[in-house]
């Protein structure tokens, strides 16, 4: 994390990843002893592993984001049930369409259900899919170079 900048959250960020990768060493025999040996196993060690990369990284990305102390006041507040907040809908309505057309394509093909369709792979599909990958590049840097808020933690120094 330290490549990032001088910040603690970057320092922060870094101790925190070294940890998780301690943490899955071990985790992964303890995971492989319960489960034992059957046809299952693979796949549910996969999930599991899956699973475990994608929470850790949401956890430790808040972090990256923000500085070290709004962090924790996040998750303090995130892990907090005793409060009685009511959470607007409206929310849903502040994103502009490119946010759900984005999100809508980003939970389709996280799914390899594409690979079934057994496209003939001849050089017009892998044309088009270069093609296809080249307008989706040019649309999101187009995105992030007109838009106001730029997320890039290069431009915090």
């Amino acid at each position: 994390g330290l490549w990032h900048g001088a910040e603690y959250s970057f320092i922060f960020f870094g101790f925190a990843c070294g940890v998780f990768l301690i943490v899955e060493r071990p985790l992964k025999k303890t995971v492989s002893a319960i489960l034992g040996n059957n046809s299952r196993t693979p796949v549910i060690k996969s999930l599991l592993g899956h699973f475990y990369c994608i929470i850790s990284m949401i956890v430790l990305f808040m972090f990256f984001r923000l500085d070290l102390k709004n962090g924790f006041v996040f998750y303090a507040n995130f892990f907090n049930f005793t409060r009685n907040v009511s959470v607007p809908l409206d929310i849903l309505f502040l994103t502009d369409t490119r946010f759900y057309i984005l999100l809508s394509g980003a939970i389709a093909f996280c799914f390899p259900w594409w690979r079934k369709l057994h496209i003939p792979l001849n050089t017009v599909t892998i044309a088009l899919k270069y093609a296809a990958l080249i307008m989706l590049f040019v649309w999101s840097f187009g995105t992030l170079a007109t838009d106001a808020y730029n997320p890039f933690i290069y431009f915090r120094f």
